[in-house]
């Protein structure tokens, strides 16, 4: 199973575009679509530096970073998607290679965790986007890949996850501490997530 990964962009408070990057067709792919919420309307964004599937996304209003994923093997590898004029580079990597990890984030960092580095891993990622840096987070509550991550300017809520989990960590920003949160109310993986408050940004 494979994914394709997006990210928001706004302009203040009001969503502009997602940018949709990566993934799989007949062979892994670089290519993004930019989906403009106003119209309905898609087109061609700038493509990724790397072709890969089972990669995470998150970012703040100004940059996404695409993360992790996999081609021949797996990979720590970053894009840096500027949404202004579309420019793509390369971002700083991560410190675990892993993919079908999960991604989320706040204005300042975004933390990526989970993934299956063979062996599954619980390890995180904090990547702050001024200066791209990157340091070990605070490992999840359970190792696991296939989740997903969702959450506001505070938390980070990491969900699901194989093998068949209905397990949640709730990572909290200010401080890097990670604790079990409330359990979905059904055990899945390949499962996705979305916030209202698109990850407090």
């Amino acid at each position: 199973m494979a994914f394709t990964i997006g990210i928001i962009q706004y302009s203040g408070a009001i969503p502009v575009f997602g940018i949709f990057g990566g993934g799989i067709t007949t062979a892994v792919t670089t290519y993004t679509d930019k989906y403009t919420y106003s119209g309905d309307t898609v087109a061609a964004g700038t493509v990724l530096g790397l072709a890969r599937q089972g990669l995470a996304a998150t970012g703040n209003s100004t940059v996404g970073i695409f993360g992790g994923g996999y081609d021949t093997a797996n990979s720590a590898y970053t894009d840096k998607y500027t949404y202004s004029g579309d420019t793509v580079a390369a971002g700083t990597v991560l410190g675990l290679a892993r993919r079908f990890l999960a991604a989320t984030g706040n204005s300042t960092v975004g933390i990526f965790g989970g993934g299956d580095a063979a062996p599954i891993s619980a390890y995180t990622d904090k990547y702050t986007y001024s200066g791209d840096t990157v340091v070990a987070g605070t490992i999840l509550g359970l190792a696991r890949y296939c989740l997903a991550a969702t959450g506001n300017s505070t938390v980070g809520i990491f969900g699901g996850g194989y093998t068949t989990t209905a397990y949640t960590d709730k990572y909290t920003y200010s401080g890097d501490t990670v604790a079990a949160g409330t359990v979905l109310g059904l055990a899945r993986y390949y499962l996705a997530a979305c916030s209202s408050t698109a990850n407090g940004l």
